[in-house]
């Protein structure tokens, strides 16, 4: 690939046009930079949406608590100076329900610990922990736009350090490196770095996403430069190794980006991104049947990493293997029912094998929530008037078979491959 294009601003059809394995190699090196499987542990961060559930609550009710938070945040306490009993049994209160909320944070709980901090907030909305440890479990749960909110309350409060001993400014900057925001993202940590040094774990992150960033701008040599700053520090980091594989596969150096994801899985088995890296590497060498076996164990390991859900919807299309991906898809929409990108994929793998009535419901979804996705509007069309179509022959059919003239099902007039604009659809996956 040429320096400074950005695979993941080309269609899935002009990739389609360049060949399989490139397209594919190309289509996912940018989202294999864009997961929140790369922010530090160290930041409360262990994993991210794409391989964990979101448990989200109705859009309204979310809107509805976010408004609440702001408004709690910012406003000053409508109470006089409270007796001095209130004020000690309220902190220990609070202290207590922190102890619970990070207890159940810690063990994956995080829709029950976001209860017990929005309980905490009730009762002293200018805490800083409580403030902070929201913004970590909604990132947990994949609400980042929440999650950014909340992190820059904490930062408008004050600028100084956290309970947790972290720089506001870097949760701000991590949020808006996962919504790709890239160049405020580059510029608030390049603000962060002019001014001090963070502590080395918050460095090793800083570095990290920053070489991130540039490689998704295509300067690969910056890139590599603070790839380098960060395995100074952490060289057995499995998630920076895998990070480097990337950017080898951007560079058309196969053989090292292998490597790399190579020495990523001796030091983590589990890192389900390393088994995407070497699923793309296999599959352009054209061994497809390692390669659908490195993706399955990806999937196995993180079922809602939307990147290896897109590879196997794209590879699907092509091997005839459509039934494996419409499971692994409605396993992921069944737990994220706001994800309007894959749900739109399944609609087009459900029109593809001739599941038309749950396509069209599939894509009144997508609708709903997108109303200005014109491929949906369009597909959504289509859809309908297949359905008609379907339901008008099955009226003429049992009124044939209700006057002994017809005893078989008919044919449809039209077969899978030309309903519905498929060859349009399939190049767009």
């Amino acid at each position: 690939m040429a320096a400074g294009m950005t695979p993941n601003n080309q269609s899935i059809h002009e990739l389609n046009n360049q060949g399989l394995e490139q397209s594919a190699i190309e289509y996912v090196s940018r989202p294999l930079l864009n997961s929140t499987g790369n922010v530090n542990p160290s930041n409360g961060v262990e994993g991210s949406a794409s391989t964990r559930g979101i448990s989200a609550w109705p859009i309204e009710r979310r809107e509805q608590l976010m408004a609440q938070f702001d408004f709690d945040i910012t406003a000053e306490s409508k109470d006089a100076t409270p007796t001095s009993e209130a004020r000690l049994g309220t902190e220990s209160r609070v202290g207590a329900w922190l102890k619970q909320a990070q207890l159940l944070a810690r063990h994956g709980e995080y829709g029950a610990s976001e209860a017990i901090l929005r309980q905490v907030l009730w009762a002293d909305s200018q805490n800083r922990e409580a403030i902070e440890k929201m913004g970590q479990v909604l990132e947990h749960q994949g609400r980042f736009d929440e999650s950014l909110r909340v992190f820059r309350a904490l930062h408008r409060q004050s600028a100084e350090m956290t309970p947790m001993g972290t720089d506001p400014r870097l949760h701000v900057a991590r949020l808006l490196y996962i919504l790709e925001e890239d160049h405020s993202a580059l510029a608030l940590y390049q603000e962060i770095l002019s001014n001090e040094v963070p502590a080395e774990d918050q460095l090793f992150e800083t570095y990290k996403n920053v070489g991130n960033i540039l490689c998704r701008q295509g300067d690969f040599e910056g890139a590599e430069e603070f790839y380098n700053k960060a395995h100074v520090l952490q060289p057995k980091s499995d998630v920076l190794l895998v990070n480097f594989g990337t950017l080898e596969i951007q560079r058309d150096r196969l053989d090292l980006a292998k490597d790399r994801f190579r020495a990523a899985l001796e030091e983590n088995p589990h890192n389900d991104r390393a088994w995407v890296g070497l699923a793309l590497i296999h599959r352009h060498k054209g061994d497809f049947e390692l390669s659908w076996g490195n993706l399955e164990r990806a999937l196995d390991l993180a079922p809602y990493n939307r990147t290896a859900l897109r590879l196997m919807v794209e590879w699907a299309v092509r091997d005839g293997r459509l039934s494996s991906a419409i499971t692994r898809l409605e396993a992921h929409i069944a737990v994220n029912q706001e994800d309007t990108e894959l749900i739109f994929q399944l609609v087009k793998a459900l029109a593809l094998v001739g599941r038309f009535a749950e396509a069209l419901l599939e894509c009144e979804r997508v609708v709903a929530m997108d109303s200005g996705m014109q491929d949906a509007l369009r597909l959504r069309r289509e859809l309908a008037e297949r359905v008609e179509e379907d339901r008008i022959a099955d009226v003429a059919r049992h009124a044939a078979l209700g006057t002994g003239l017809v005893t078989t099902k008919p044919t449809s007039s039209r077969n899978h491959s030309e309903s519905i604009s498929s060859v349009r659809i399939e190049s767009s996956i």
